[in-house]
């Protein structure tokens, strides 16, 4: 497997639908923090591996495969990115979503570039009421620009 996305959820049911249909038919895993509307149901409805943060339970490679939530975000990415399988992995929010050959953009651009460590995206997040929109590329260290947009919601703008 080249390419898997490695997603974060917690009651994502209205955004999640969005966000997958953008990265297609890349294989996703999800660790769910314990959602209480139909998040895991949808993920699993649309083709997504959901690990659920609920118990302790260990597969045969040793790891937990059921995350306790500690509180830390940064230990439930590093859980769910150890679990992913793929050589690339693409880290996306359920409220983001890819822009149109998004997929397409990554897939060559990591074909093009077999020595590269990391590809740079541009995060935009659109204001609504708003005059102006903000863009922003966020730097990496190496590795070249792709032509990828992942667009956040309103909401998720801070200042």
């Amino acid at each position: 497997m080249i390419l898997q996305a490695a997603m974060i959820t917690k009651d994502a049911q209205a955004c999640l639908a969005k966000c997958l249909e953008s990265i297609g038919a890349v294989p996703v895993l999800i660790l769910d923090l314990g959602s209480t509307d139909s998040t895991c149901a949808l993920a699993r409805s649309m083709g997504a591996k959901v690990l659920e943060g609920r118990s302790a339970a260990v597969n045969h490679h040793h790891r937990p495969t059921v995350y306790t939530w500690t509180g830390d975000l940064a230990h439930a990415r590093n859980f769910v990115l150890g679990h992913a399988q793929a050589d690339w992995i693409l880290t996306i929010k359920a409220d983001e979503y890819l822009n149109e050959g998004g997929i397409q953009a990554i897939l060559d651009g990591i074909g093009s570039n077999p020595s590269a460590k990391c590809f740079r995206v541009s995060c935009q997040n659109r204001l609504e009421v708003r005059v102006h929109r903000r863009g922003e590329t966020l730097p990496v260290a190496g590795g070249p620009v792709l032509p990828v947009t992942i667009t956040s919601p309103p909401e998720r703008i801070t200042k």
